[in-house]
């Protein structure tokens, strides 16, 4: 019998994703993120490329170590796959992830009126 070849669906393209898109939000190395799930650095790059099919038991673990319901991985789950974050949608999620770590309300009130600022200045 011939093998089918291995073909990435909407579904596997989305899922892997959402891996790594809340993974780097957390600020969460590959490192960090392997350890938590028990799995190699190429596994876990197979499934966020979607070149690995993902169990339910490996979603469930995934969802526990990304801090999500495990729900959030089917949102939407069948549609067109969207590109890539880019480079500026990558530094948007580390400096969300960082302004979240500054503890002084009046340190983050200043951060935000010099980002209004500047983007106001073009």
């Amino acid at each position: 019998m011939a093998r089918v070849k291995n073909v990435k669906s909407n579904f596997s393209i989305n899922m892997g994703r959402k891996i790594a898109v809340q993974r780097m939000a957390l600020g969460m190395s590959r490192t960090q993120a392997v350890e938590g799930l028990g799995i190699s650095h190429q596994q876990l790059e197979k499934y966020e490329s979607a070149k690995d099919r993902i169990t339910c038991e490996m979603i469930t673990k995934i969802a526990k170590v990304l801090k999500l319901p495990v729900m959030y991985f089917f949102d939407d789950i069948e549609r067109e796959p969207t590109p890539q974050p880019d480079y500026q949608e990558k530094m948007a999620l580390y400096v969300a992830r960082n302004f979240r770590k500054i503890k002084h309300p009046d340190v983050q009130e200043g951060i935000s009126k010099m980002i209004s600022t500047l983007a106001k200045a073009g």
